[in-house]
């Protein structure tokens, strides 16, 4: 009997969701974790107003590597892993192309919208113009930082990316922790964090290389075929998650310019937590994508029904319990993370708390659909929810204030997972029901949740 239980564990510790689910899972947890206690020291050393601006840049910041992740890694984790090995050299320096390309593009962009940015809120905010410059020229050291991680993770290697999350973030903590602790509260100036981030990511460069370096095949021979499949797959893949983007921060961004900065601050302790307890979606996505795309190459479309089911199922196990635990214990959470001078964003974290019931299934549909090879769909769809959560935003942030916004996301991801279920369904045969029907197997037998591993890495 405990020969098979070990034989059992052997197998789940080497299986491939257990290995790089983990490795991925972890450095979500360094990222969101390390995030949470800057937020928690900032909350207390920077007034509402700088809180608002800091959130805004770090919403611009964010989305950029957002955007290349869909321009870059999507298509590197496509066309790797549904070609032959010969030309994963091929591959690779297409992608280098392409994240070239991008970095240029998104770096001229981001210093010409500097000076519009900064009169773009309800009150002028000089300091955002001279963050942005110096994030255009983040964006440049990022060309280097993020083409030897994705190599690594077109490769099913995720340790890298482990590590750096853990530096990254957790060096960022430490700059934040002695401003505050050492030097003393309400020294540390906004440029000054924009600086600090950006040389944390050139010190990181050199390791980073040193980790994808036996992955770093390129043949700058045979690219150019390659060079404009990626690009016409990266196209809506990056209209895709900049539409993402606008759904995302559509409510920060338009109580920045409907109300204030501060209401942008007030209502962020919410996303906050949110951004924390959707680490397992996040991690299991980043594995999901390189695996299902596999797994229609090896078996078909049917491959894709039973994992969007089973993985959608198997983030629900986990996120229903922690909406019941956010809804409940609200006030103690913000009071934690943001302090009193943020209390009233307590019933904000209870509305926000049910989006955690249905980004899942928005979230994979949008995985899914990108590993059928439907980015053009994909597009079209997030084009319309971005618009449906414009519209619903501002009725609603009109109507009720800050929590309005709450309120106009909460209703647009219902009418957005709406349409994902009747898409998946007519495209293959993805069935609600039979999403439920797995949350309760998974809670009687969580094993199962992980028996769609069905190969070796």
């Amino acid at each position: 009997m405990s020969k098979k239980i070990i034989s059992k564990i052997r197998g789940l510790s080497g299986s491939y969701w257990i290995r790089s689910g983990s490795q991925s899972l972890f450095a979500r947890v360094f990222d969101a974790g390390f995030g949470f206690l800057t937020y928690m020291v900032l909350a207390r050393d920077l007034i509402e107003s700088d809180m608002g601006v800091w959130i805004i840049f770090m919403i611009i910041s964010a989305g950029l590597e957002s955007l290349r992740n869909a321009f870059v890694y999507n298509s590197l984790v496509r066309f790797v892993n549904i070609n032959e090995d010969e030309e994963r050299g091929s591959v690779t320096a297409a992608s280098f192309v392409h994240n070239i390309l991008y970095t240029l593009l998104f770096s001229v962009l981001v210093a010409l919208l500097a000076e519009p940015l900064k009169n773009y809120w309800n009150e002028p905010v000089p300091e955002l113009a001279t963050m942005l410059y110096v994030l255009s020229f983040q964006n440049l050291l990022m060309l280097f930082y993020t083409q030897f991680l994705f190599v690594q993770q077109a490769n099913l290697e995720f340790k890298g990316l482990l590590y750096l999350s853990f530096l990254r973030k957790g060096l960022f903590f430490v700059y934040v922790c002695y401003y505050f602790f050492v030097v003393g509260a309400g020294n540390i100036g906004l440029v000054d964090l924009a600086i600090a981030q950006t040389s944390i990511i050139f010190l990181l460069i050199p390791l980073t290389y040193l980790l994808a370096r036996p992955f770093l095949t390129f043949d700058f021979k045979r690219y150019g075929k390659w060079t404009w499949a990626m690009f016409h797959f990266g196209k809506y893949n990056i209209g895709t998650n900049l539409s993402s983007l606008i759904l995302g921060s559509m409510d920060s961004w338009m109580l920045g310019r409907l109300i204030a900065t501060q209401a942008t601050a007030l209502y962020n302790p919410a996303i906050r937590v949110m951004n924390l307890v959707e680490v397992p979606l996040l991690g299991l996505a980043q594995v999901f994508y390189p695996k299902i795309t596999k797994k229609i190459k090896e078996e078909g479309n049917s491959a894709a029904k039973e994992m969007y089911e089973i993985s959608v199922a198997a983030i629900l196990m986990v996120m229903i319990p922690i909406a019941i635990i956010i809804m409940v214990f609200a006030e103690p959470l913000v009071l934690i993370m943001a302090g009193k001078k943020y209390i009233e964003a307590v019933p904000i974290l209870r509305v926000t708390a049910l989006f955690t019931l249905i980004i899942p299934f928005n979230r994979q549909f949008g995985v899914t659909a990108n590993a059928l090879g439907r980015a053009k769909f994909n597009f079209i769809f997030v084009i319309i929810n971005a618009v449906v959560n414009g519209i619903c935003n501002y009725i609603f942030i009109q109507r009720f204030g800050v929590i309005g916004a709450a309120y106009g996301t909460l209703t647009a991801y219902i009418v957005s997972m709406l349409y994902t279920q009747i898409s998946l369904n007519r495209m293959i045969g993805v069935n609600f029901f039979s999403i439920i029907g797995k949350i309760f197997t998974f809670y009687r037998n969580p094993k199962k949740a992980l028996q769609f591993n069905n190969g070796p890495r």
